[in-house]
């Protein structure tokens, strides 16, 4: 059973005083936030329309671990990994669904000189698919971290933290650029609901110990790319050193799925 009661609990207007300092942040911007936007008003130019809902999702990833990192709500959460995911999906999507209808995220959009020509593409967005585009980097990188975590806890030769070696295996980040309509395939091949350890593989990185994909699996993982991945995943900013946002949250999502006692090991346990 999910403990996600405390974090449900919420009413609407609870919710909506909860993010409301966030929001205000966001509608002011900083010299970062501008840069993301100006980036991705550059991809809408060339035509990668889905580029105009990250400035988007950036706030509701943002904000979502801002609200579940809360003493309050933390102390409740559960360890599982998957189970963690799932509040984190349940918050983006209640926070895309209360900024939308308080009308935070179009006065982001109508009041940034680089994004306001572009709010009509973006004012056309749901609720509920906007909410999945601000959970989908927490469901990705729980298949991919969730399933390292997995294997090197049960590696007694191991040195290094295993969360030190899960931040540094960025190339885990490729399975966010999977066609989501092909996703329940790629779950079947990688395993629910965390990626089995035989598709991973060590190799020694600039920090030390890292995990990639095998060659194998990688070549796998390409063949369900079409170009539908999460746009938070796949669509490089320039005016983020050509990371995508999920690379940007990386870590802050890891250390957040991956309390110093989290497990994996209680997901479909009676």
């Amino acid at each position: 059973m999910l403990m996600t009661e405390r974090l449900l609990g919420l009413s609407e207007r609870e919710l909506r005083q909860a993010i409301e300092p966030y929001a205000e942040e966001f509608i002011r911007r900083d010299s970062d936030d501008d840069a993301l936007s100006e980036s991705s008003h550059q991809l809408v130019n060339k035509g990668i329309e889905a580029a105009a809902h990250i400035p988007a999702v950036k706030f509701i990833v943002d904000t979502t671990l801002r609200l579940v990192n809360r003493p309050e709500i933390e102390s409740t959460l559960p360890k599982e990994v998957y189970e963690r995911q799932a509040v984190a999906s349940i918050a983006a999507e209640r926070i895309a669904s209360t900024a939308l209808e308080s009308g935070y995220i179009t006065a982001y959009y109508v009041t940034n000189p680089y994004l306001d020509s572009d709010v009509g593409l973006h004012s056309g967005i749901g609720k509920k698919y906007l909410g999945i585009l601000g959970g989908a980097p927490f469901a990705d990188t729980r298949v991919v971290a969730g399933g390292a975590f997995k294997l090197l806890t049960q590696a007694s030769w191991l040195e290094d933290d295993p969360i030190e070696i899960i931040k540094r295996s960025r190339g885990l980040l490729v399975v966010s650029q999977i066609d989501k309509q092909k996703a329940k395939l790629a779950e079947q091949f990688l395993g629910v609901p965390y990626a089995e350890g035989v598709h991973f593989m060590g190799k020694k990185g600039e920090m030390g110990l890292e995990l990639t994909f095998t060659d194998s699996t990688r070549e796998a993982i390409r063949l369900l790319f079409r170009g539908s991945g999460c746009p938070a995943g796949r669509i490089a900013l320039a005016g983020a050193n050509g990371s995508t946002l999920l690379q940007q949250y990386w870590e802050k999502i890891v250390d957040y799925l991956l309390p110093a006692d989290a497990t994996t090991e209680g997901f479909g346990a009676e």
